[in-house]
């Protein structure tokens, strides 16, 4: 008896919205706040500023948007639901390599956080909450439950995360430099991603 056919289950493709906000995401990683406007965004995308205005009002909702986009990425990293059935120790080094890789994969997101720290620095007044500010208390709950269970060392967790992140961020945005800064002897992406993933292990936990 012959078996019915497989149903393949469409895969929608991606809105206008979504390809600007993929377009945006790549342009604020480049160029910062600062450095891009509704136009840009409009011509890199094909399309009028009016459209882009449609789907986000003004360049702090489209940048707001992409900043979403960022926090739901580092969100995903808290949320491995395999790591959560896993010992603490295990759920902490879960941690340390999802966030290195993230960094590498998603290397735009890891250049908007820098933009974004930087430009800080220097508004006229602070914003009263940081879009990224949830992901990374999830991610602290994490190092205070390895902190409970005697796994990670006794310093204050947000100190341990700024120490994961300086390190996966730089590692993720340094590869350019560090093959301008050892010509022939520059070691590769994978074996600078274990190295990392190793010291940061050793650094972390007890």
């Amino acid at each position: 008896m012959q078996s019915p056919p497989q149903t393949v289950k469409a895969t929608s493709a991606p809105t206008r919205k979504d390809r600007i906000l993929a377009t945006s995401v790549s342009s604020f990683a480049t160029y910062g706040f600062r450095g891009v406007s509704i136009g840009d965004v409009a011509k890199a995308c094909d399309v009028s500023k009016s459209t882009v205005l449609h789907h986000f009002e003004s360049k702090a909702g489209l940048y707001k948007a992409v900043l979403e986009t960022v926090n739901a990425a580092l969100s995903d990293i808290a949320l491995n639901d395999g790591a959560t059935r896993a010992s603490p120790r295990e759920r902490v080094r879960d941690v340390i390599g999802r966030v290195v890789s993230w960094a590498k994969e998603q290397d735009d997101h890891a250049c908007i956080i820098v933009n974004e720290l930087i430009e800080l620095r220097s508004r006229e007044q602070a914003p009263p909450s940081w879009s990224l500010a949830p992901a990374l208390l999830k991610l602290r709950e994490e190092i205070v439950c390895g902190q409970k269970a005697g796994v990670v060392h006794e310093e204050d967790p947000y100190a341990i995360l700024e120490v994961i992140f300086a390190a996966a961020i730089y590692r993720s945005i340094n590869g350019a430099y560090r093959r301008l800064s050892f010509p022939g002897d520059a070691p590769s992406e994978p074996a600078m991603e274990t190295a990392v993933v190793s010291l940061l292990e050793r650094a972390v936990l007890r």
